[in-house]
C-alpha cells in the first residue's frame, strides 16, 4: 500500500468497502487510487469531496497533474499513474484534514510553483510516449 499522509475518513462514501483490496497475504489495504486521491486533496486545497464540488476537485487535480506530473507511479516500471475524473467521482464522501482554499488561491499557488525544466520529465512529454508533438507529426527529428 502507498503511504497516506493526511488523516482521512470515508464514512460518507457510497461503496466505502470498495476502497479496500486484499493483499497476497489476505490483509485489507486501501487501493492505489484512493491513496493517491487522499494525498492529492491537501495539495489542491480541498478537504472533502462532495457531489457539489466533485468537478472542482477533478479540475484542480487535472491542472496539477498537467503542470507537475503525477505524484504516483507504477512500482514495476516507473511509469506515472494519473487520476481520472471517474476516480474522483467514485470517492464522493472522502474527507481529509487540511485547509480549503478558493480556486483562485489554488491557481496562484501553482503559478509560483516551479515547473520541471527538463522536457523529458514534463507530463505532456511523458504522456506523448516521451516524444514531442512535432516529432509525432513527423516535423522534427528525435
Amino acid at each position: 500500500m502507498s503511504f497516506v499522509i493526511p488523516k482521512w475518513t470515508a464514512h460518507e462514501v457510497h461503496d466505502w468497502k470498495g476502497l479496500w483490496v486484499k493483499t497476497d497475504d489476505g490483509d485489507d489495504e486501501l487501493n492505489e487510487a484512493t491513496c493517491a486521491l487522499i494525498n492529492y486533496l491537501p495539495v489542491v486545497g480541498i478537504t472533502e469531496i462532495t457531489a457539489e464540488n466533485v468537478d472542482d476537485v477533478w479540475r484542480r487535480i487535472a491542472i496539477y497533474q498537467a503542470l507537475f506530473g503525477s505524484i504516483y507511479s507504477n512500482l514495476d516500471n516507473g511509469q506515472p499513474l494519473f487520476l481520472c475524473k471517474s476516480d474522483v467521482e467514485r470517492h464522493v464522501g472522502i474527507e481529509t484534514e487540511g485547509t480549503r482554499i478558493p480556486f483562485e488561491d489554488f491557481c496562484a499557488k501553482v503559478r509560483v510553483q516551479k515547473v520541471e525544466e527538463a522536457e523529458s520529465k514534463l507530463p505532456s512529454f511523458v504522456a506523448n510516449g516521451n516524444r514531442t508533438l512535432l516529432y509525432i507529426s513527423g516535423i522534427e527529428e528525435k
